[in-house]
């Protein structure tokens, strides 16, 4: 990697800020948090919901990718929407959404009743993603919107981990319903939050959303394909694609996997916490590196040891504690390489259009969290051997890692030209 001369930086920064800006990237770490609270939740609650309903492999992944595809058309058609009628009317309507649908899952009977609800939810978090990233870097310091996105996706991890130690004994004591219901109820506590310190930033001075709609026809889709950046455009959302598949077979499907291999439930639940403590220590670490390295080197560098570790996860014959260890890196690489493609998007796009080249990155990676699951579900169905099935998963991450070479060095030519 080529050495950068600029300080190393990290998300725990944004403690020295000041107390505005630090209200503001809070409440957007919460909300995001929801993103790993609701996936973890189902992905822990999974087991116990596939015994009692008798769901199969490939039914189950549905389960888990009807609210991912839920999550890539919020992020792409109603999370640009922000750029035009304003962050926090767009945050709030999807937190409501989302706490309704939540909530409701609970109550589902039939499995065509949760895929609805599912979906449902989907849409909302999807929603939300992009625009509390896009409002965190606009409420940041000058030259601080790339510490101010690795803060607010360390929420993802953040969530998880707590998902998994409040699922562990909840389970066993008010059932897959009622974990699903209490997420829903979390959800809706953020929606005051939210009304008092989401407010709209833009360009320095509040927002103005007449003026907002009047430059929306500058900020569409057309904008991601401008000459200047469509090259990034397209290999931004080909690496997302392909890491955003692994990182969802990894979430949604490690608890129910370290099931049938023969751990008790609650130690699958606590392998897949000690998963998301290594992928929030690589959330907030990745900058460090970014202060030092380009961005792209970093997240390559990141993907290429996650491949490696995820062999060994599934290939390996290890004992608890190594197992556990081998989780932890696995997060860490995995899921700090992937936050870095959103500190990606922020450097390729301008402020303008942030939100809504953000959101369609996002949307377009989460074409590949839904195959992701489904894609193990099928594998699974046909029996095959597991190093079949983890070889599948590594050989994407792998090919993402080159892609994030071939960006780096696309997001350079694009810099040298301007200069």
């Amino acid at each position: 990697m080529t050495p950068q001369p600029s300080t190393a930086q990290s998300a725990f920064d944004v403690y020295m800020w000041p107390s505005s800006a630090r209200r503001v990237v809070g409440t957007c770490v919460a909300i995001n948090m929801l993103d790993g609270l609701d996936v973890l939740v189902l992905s822990y609650v999974a087991p116990a919901l596939s015994k009692e309903w008798g769901l199969s492999g490939s039914a189950l992944g549905s389960v888990f990718s009807v609210g991912l595809f839920g999550m890539m058309l919020g992020s792409v058609v109603l999370g640009s929407l922000a750029d035009r009628f304003g962050r926090r009317l767009i945050i709030l309507a999807a937190l409501i959404l989302a706490a309704a649908a939540m909530t409701v899952s609970a109550f589902a009977e039939t499995l065509p009743q949760l895929l609805l609800v599912r979906f449902i939810a989907g849409l909302g978090i999807g929603t939300l993603i992009p625009t509390v990233s896009v409002l965190a870097a606009q409420h940041a310091p000058a030259g601080k919107a790339g510490q101010a996105i690795a803060a607010v996706q360390s929420g993802y991890p953040l969530g998880s981990i707590i998902a998994g130690l409040a699922t562990a004994p909840l389970i066993q004591v008010i059932g897959w319903r009622g974990c699903l219901a209490g997420a829903g109820l979390v959800t809706l506590l953020l929606v005051p939050v939210a009304m008092r310190f989401a407010h709209d930033k833009e360009y320095g001075k509040e927002y103005d959303k007449e003026g907002a709609r009047q430059d929306a026809e500058r900020r569409g889709i057309a904008q991601l394909y401008k000459p200047e950046t469509l090259i990034q455009t397209v290999i931004l959302w080909c690496a997302i694609f392909l890491t955003f598949g692994v990182l969802y077979f990894l979430i949604s499907w490690i608890p129910k996997l370290a099931v049938d291999a023969g751990l008790p439930q609650t130690q699958a639940i606590i392998a897949a916490t000690v998963y998301n403590i290594g992928a929030f220590s690589g959330t907030v670490t990745l900058p460090r590196f970014k202060g030092r390295y380009r961005t792209a080197q970093v997240v390559a560098v990141f993907l290429s040891a996650g491949a490696i570790f995820l062999l060994i996860y599934g290939l390996a014959s290890l004992a608890i504690l190594p197992l556990l260890a081998v989780a932890f890196l696995l997060g860490f690489t995995v899921q700090g390489g992937f936050n870095g493609f959103y500190g990606l998007a922020s450097e390729i796009y301008a402020e303008s259009v942030r939100a809504t080249g953000m959101g369609w990155a996002a949307g377009v990676g989460r074409a590949g969290a839904v195959l992701g699951p489904l894609a193990a579900g099928w594998i699974l169905d046909m029996h095959a051997d597991m190093w079949v099935l983890f070889v599948a998963f590594a050989t994407p991450l792998g090919c993402a890692a080159i892609l994030s070479v071939f960006l780096g060095r696309a997001q350079y030519r694009g810099t040298a030209e301007k200069a």
